[in-house]
């Protein structure tokens, strides 16, 4: 009953190949889709307007539309924003332990079940951190209530 044969030798190289030409080739046309955006925000950003062109381009455009949006809370629901990222965290933070305990070879594959107790007791006990994350980022969006 040995597992020796279990698991061909032979490395798959045409699909590694194939995986990072097509990573290449997608990360190549983001970025060449935001140097063409940026290149053309800064021509128009850095041009020397004339008066007429100051009387027309009083309201803003391009990246700067949106440099006041990143550190405002958001307005719909806080506590929706703040319940995600914190379950986030914890599903994170159980993912990542269960990893390391994984390789540090804690959870064997030979143990049955081992791997599916460890990933529910870590997510129980990182419960405590989702609602730390929750609590600190509600109370960062000045929510209001959790003073009742």
């Amino acid at each position: 009953l040995s597992m020796d044969n279990a698991i061909p030798a032979k490395v798959h190289w045409l699909s590694i190949a194939n995986s990072l030409v097509i990573v290449f080739v997608l990360s190549a046309m983001i970025a060449a889709i935001l140097v063409r955006n940026l290149r053309r925000d800064f021509a128009r950003y850095n041009k020397l307007a004339t008066d007429e062109e100051k009387a027309e381009d009083l309201e803003e455009f391009g990246w700067k539309l949106v440099h006041a949006d990143v550190f405002r809370p958001p307005s719909f629901s806080p506590l929706l924003l703040s319940v995600a990222c914190g379950t986030g965290a914890q599903i994170l933070s159980m993912s990542f332990l269960t990893i390391i305990f994984s390789s540090m070879g804690f959870l064997s594959p030979a143990n049955r079940g081992a791997l599916l107790m460890a990933e529910l007791l870590l997510y129980v006990m990182m419960g405590g951190m989702a609602g730390y994350v929750t609590a600190r980022l509600y109370k960062t969006f000045k929510g209001k209530s959790w003073q009742r």
